[in-house]
């Protein structure tokens, strides 16, 4: 839903590339747990937590960057 609000807007564009990013990072490390051999077992499930991490720094960042006034 952020994808397609942040989308329409050029001013938070970049809201909505990051958003994809994270999404498809999530995608990967959910797949990836079924994927790779269970001896790597956590190396594609850190996709999915890194993800998240990464999408909150940006977040915090842009708003950060705001201007409220």
């Amino acid at each position: 839903m952020l994808i397609v609000a942040s989308a329409k807007s050029k001013e938070y564009r970049s809201f909505s590339v990051f958003a994809g990013i994270a999404l498809g990072m999530m995608l990967v490390g959910a797949l990836g747990m079924n994927i790779v051999p269970k001896e790597y077992f956590g190396v594609a499930e850190r996709f999915s937590v890194f993800a998240a991490v990464e999408y909150n720094a940006v977040l915090g960042i842009e708003l950060f960057r705001m201007d409220l006034g």
